[in-house]
C-alpha cells in the first residue's frame, strides 16, 4: 500500500485553498466518504474470518495497517458466527 500525498495548491481551486488555510496549515487528512469506509470494513472483516493474512488483505483493499489490526482484534474477540447470522445482527 502506498501513501499518496497531493499538494492542495495543485488539487483545490484557489478560493477553496484560501478558505482551508484559514483553519489549518500542514498535513491534513481527508477521510473517504463513510459508505466506502463501511464497505471496506465489511470486506476486510469477511476476509479476516476466512483466514486471509493481513498483508494479503492490505494488498487487495486500500486499508491502513492500524485499521486492519483494530478490525482483527474485533473479529477475534467476537463469538464466531455464520455469515447469515452476521447479516441478521445489523
Amino acid at each position: 500500500m502506498t501513501n499518496d500525498y497531493s499538494n492542495a495548491k495543485n488539487l483545490l481551486p484557489p478560493e477553496l485553498l484560501a478558505e482551508v488555510q484559514k483553519f489549518c496549515s500542514g498535513l491534513v487528512w481527508i477521510p473517504a466518504p463513510t459508505r466506502q469506509g463501511g464497505r471496506k470494513r465489511r470486506i476486510a472483516t469477511q476476509m479476516l474470518r476466512t483466514g486471509m493474512t493481513s498483508e494479503d488483505i492490505r494488498k487487495l483493499i486500500d486499508i491502513s495497517p492500524r485499521h486492519l489490526r483494530r478490525l482483527a482484534r474485533e473479529v477475534h474477540a467476537a463469538p464466531h458466527c455464520s455469515p447469515t447470522t452476521m447479516e441478521g445482527a445489523k
